[in-house]
């Protein structure tokens, strides 16, 4: 096999006609209606951030009528990476473990998030069937200064009269 020179001018030549093809197929392409490719989601689905100190990030009555739905109400805190997720519910006659999520943008330093609190509202039906004492845990997670950056989980309980 024998290798050959090309001369610097046709070489050139190649090129500029290379170039151009590239052009004018883009400008072609550009014209085709075609499916916008979009990334894939960077969000992850973390244990939401429950602030244990607010009134309302575990509301649920004092007291139900044994087996008959009702209503707790699970509020999370995030910025403005954050979204509400879904929950996870375990119940059994006489009580409940609710694991709470979010989608979270922020899920490795440096990814800039908008500064606005927000709060994210989790409702799940919850049934009893046992009259007696019941008790709701909610698993989720909290920040503060004594936890690593993502945070450690946490558990809020609340006790439920069944009549």
């Amino acid at each position: 096999m024998t290798n050959k020179l090309i001369p610097i001018s046709s070489l050139a030549l190649a090129l500029a006609l290379a170039s151009g093809f590239m052009l004018l197929s883009g400008a072609v392409a550009s014209q085709r209606r075609t499916t916008p490719q979009y990334a894939p989601s960077q969000e992850a689905r973390v244990l939401g951030i429950l602030d244990e100190s607010a009134n309302d990030a575990l509301v649920a009555p004092a007291t139900v009528p044994a087996g008959e739905d009702f209503k707790v109400t699970i509020t999370t805190i995030g910025s403005g990476c954050e979204r509400e997720a879904d929950t996870g519910v375990i119940v059994s006659e006489n009580g409940a473990t609710v694991m709470v999520y979010d989608f979270t943008k922020a899920t490795h330093p440096g990814v800039a998030c908008a500064m606005i609190l927000k709060h994210l509202r989790h409702t799940v039906t919850l049934r009893f069937t046992k009259r007696g004492k019941a008790l709701i845990r909610v698993w989720g997670r909290r920040v503060g200064s004594d936890t690593p950056m993502a945070g450690a989980p946490t558990v809020l309980e609340r006790h439920v009269t069944v009549r």
